[in-house]
């Protein structure tokens, strides 16, 4: 009981100073240590207007796997391109209010990993599984140029996390690597285990997992990337972690973006975020790809099954679940700073607003209309808003730019 009611007194806080201001930074993915996706007062409750649509007719079958970052009036996001001779990349910057490109820059490798914006550089990292001898990029924001590189032995799938001058990020098989934000300069390596998700440095822990080969959920010291602790999981450790008072949480999971296992499975893990020790485990039917969100009084899962989920964050007990339709849930669902409307895109091409408390749906959306396309384009990025705008990228090649319009 007593644990209980510690948690419902963090949770009851109020979330302000964890929030980021229009024109703030967005120094980790989904923007913040909550991985709500949003960074002012921007409402989701009523059904969004389409603003604007850029489309990349210019690049070989372009694809919007990157989420997007939104830092004052602009929009950063990555691309993949790929062909039967090349695969390449490329960082873009957006007008936020009319989707204007402003400037991109060229990457070797395709752009599965979210830029992190902080002290005027974007940061991001390039490759899908196959590549290696990827690197970490820094641009200036203003203009897109390029202020260092950092190349690593295996794939940057991973999203950075800035904080206190220095880089946090994944690298594949290469483990987890810390620079100096200023010059790329490494300041420690901890290799041996495979590390996709995106990492979170909060307390002094640089919170992460592995999700090939040696599947664990783990915690590294901060300044000297030293293990703090490790523990075991059972299924691969994808969902970026989320802290909440002393406890941290994972997404887990078999499948990928493209398909379940043959055997599908996933978890939310809830462990100590001192000593990496059980608090408690909740099975999902398949796997949870992507960062768990954390509103007030509950977190909220996307799931490839289809579904998003509403978990009780001391317990892990399940809240209510809402069928998405058309296809997997395998981006992030965003919240808005009210906490009126959770946005979750389904891999088939739908848009649902739904009531954080209940789950029950306010709007609904199908691109696959909205864009007058055959089929419904393919949807693996994870929904931004800030500004008045929400944005988000298909894998046939939009940026989306739409506004709320006040109707329900």
């Amino acid at each position: 009981m007593k644990q209980h009611l510690i948690l419902f007194l963090i949770f009851s806080l109020p979330l302000s100073s964890g929030r980021l201001a229009l024109g703030d930074d967005w120094p980790s993915f989904r923007g913040g240590a909550f991985r709500r996706g949003s960074i002012d007062d921007t409402a989701a409750f009523h059904r969004p207007s389409l603003a604007w649509r850029s489309m990349n007719k210019d690049h070989i079958s372009p694809a919007y796997a990157s989420s997007p970052a939104i830092v004052g009036d602009r929009v950063f996001v990555g691309l993949a391109e790929q062909s039967v001779f090349s695969a390449t990349g490329r960082v873009l910057c957006f007008d936020l209010a009319t989707g204007k490109q402003s400037w991109e820059a060229e990457t070797r490798y395709p752009v599965f990993s979210s830029p992190a914006v902080s002290g005027g550089k974007v940061f991001v990292g390039e490759g899908f599984h196959q590549d290696s001898d990827c690197s970490l990029y820094a641009f200036a924001a203003a203009s897109g140029k390029k202020l260092w590189s950092f190349t690593t032995g295996s794939h940057l799938e991973s999203s950075p996390h800035i904080a206190d001058g220095r880089v946090f990020f994944g690298a594949g098989d290469d483990g987890v690597y810390c620079l100096d934000s200023a010059d790329g300069r490494k300041l420690w390596h901890q290799g041996g285990l495979h590390v996709d998700i995106s990492p979170l440095l909060s307390g002094g822990l640089v919170y992460a997992g592995s999700g090939y080969g040696k599947l664990e959920a783990f915690a590294l010291d901060g300044r000297s990337g030293a293990f703090a602790w490790r523990t075991p999981v059972k299924l691969p450790a994808w969902g970026a972690p989320v802290r909440l008072g002393n406890r941290i949480i994972y997404g887990l999971g078999n499948g990928n973006f493209t398909e379940s296992a043959q055997k599908p499975a996933g978890a939310v893990l809830c462990l100590s975020a001192a000593t990496g020790k059980l608090a408690w485990r909740t099975e999902l039917p398949d796997g949870v790809l992507t960062a768990v969100v954390a509103g007030r009084k509950a977190l909220f899962v996307g799931c490839r099954d289809g579904r998003v989920y509403s978990l009780d964050p001391a317990s892990g007990e399940l809240l209510w679940s809402a069928a998405c339709g058309a296809g997997a849930v395998v981006s992030s669902p965003l919240l808005d700073s009210a906490e009126r409307a959770l946005v979750v895109a389904s891999t088939g091409g739908l848009l649902h607003g739904l009531a954080p408390a209940s789950g029950r749906r306010l709007w609904s959306l199908e691109l696959r209309k909205l864009l007058g396309e055959e089929e419904g384009p393919q949807v693996y990025s994870s929904p931004a808003a800030g500004g008045g705008r929400l944005v988000l990228g298909t894998m046939s090649g939009s940026l989306l730019g739409f506004t709320f319009d006040g109707s329900d």
